[in-house]
C-alpha cells in the first residue's frame, strides 16, 4: 500500500501525519442521529485499517483520512 508521511510540529513536539497516497474511492463519514457512521467497501476498509495498524506503531503518529460525502439522506 502506497501511503504519504508527512512530519509537522506542533508546540515543540513533533508528529508524523500518514495517510493513503490515493485517496479513498467508496469510504463516506455520515452524522446520523447524534453519533457517527462510517461506510467503506472492503478494499477501502483495508486500506484504513492498514493505516490505523502503521499509527499505532508511535504514540505520535496521526492518520489523516479524507473522506468525501454525499448530502445527508432525510430519515
Amino acid at each position: 500500500m502506497n501511503v504519504a508521511v508527512q512530519r509537522v510540529r506542533l508546540a515543540g513536539t513533533e508528529y508524523r501525519v500518514i495517510r493513503p497516497a490515493r485517496p479513498l474511492r467508496n469510504g463516506a463519514l455520515y452524522k446520523a442521529r447524534g453519533h457517527y457512521e462510517m461506510y467503506v467497501e472492503r478494499t477501502d476498509g483495508r486500506r484504513i485499517g492498514t493505516l490505523w495498524l502503521l499509527a499505532a506503531r508511535s504514540p505520535r503518529s496521526l492518520v489523516y483520512l479524507p473522506m468525501r460525502t454525499a448530502p445527508t439522506i432525510p430519515d
